[in-house]
């Protein structure tokens, strides 16, 4: 089987044989710099919608500053890409570039050099993911 990741059907039907009434997806930070994010993020989200579940589809954690994985344009572009696959799927989407740019980096009370640091450059540590489930639990309150 070629398909890889969340679209690898033993995977995806495992996921959804639980029969979820809401389904975060939230790949992203091995996305950046793919062509087929938009395509492959949709038909996730595409599937998981025909299971009967509610779908938010996750921005990417932004990176660390330090010049880790890539540049802020390529983390921006990769939720764009996030952001269209949101809207030809018909799903939910929640931005992390509204609570990590550079404007708005107070919102989660970290510098740019503290993003993403658990993994040196690419996996959100514990206040990182807080701030990031602030912003899913806020798309409810609403």
């Amino acid at each position: 089987n070629n398909q890889r990741g969340g679209l690898e059907p033993g995977r995806l039907n495992a996921m959804l044989s639980y029969n979820p009434d809401v389904v975060v997806i939230a790949f992203g930070m091995n996305e950046i710099g793919s062509s087929n994010t938009t395509q492959n993020v949709a038909d996730i989200a595409t599937a998981c919608k025909a299971a009967g579940a509610d779908v938010i589809i996750l921005g990417c954690p932004r990176p660390n500053s330090f010049g880790g994985r890539c540049s802020l344009e390529d983390w921006q572009l990769t939720n764009d890409r996030l952001y269209l696959a949101a809207e030809s799927a018909g799903v939910a989407f929640v931005s992390t570039t509204y609570i990590e740019n550079d404007d708005a980096l107070g919102f989660s009370g970290m510098s740019g050099h503290s993003l993403c640091a658990s993994g040196g450059y690419n996996h959100p540590g514990p206040a990182q993911l807080k701030a990031i489930g602030k912003a899913l639990v806020d798309l409810f309150n609403e």
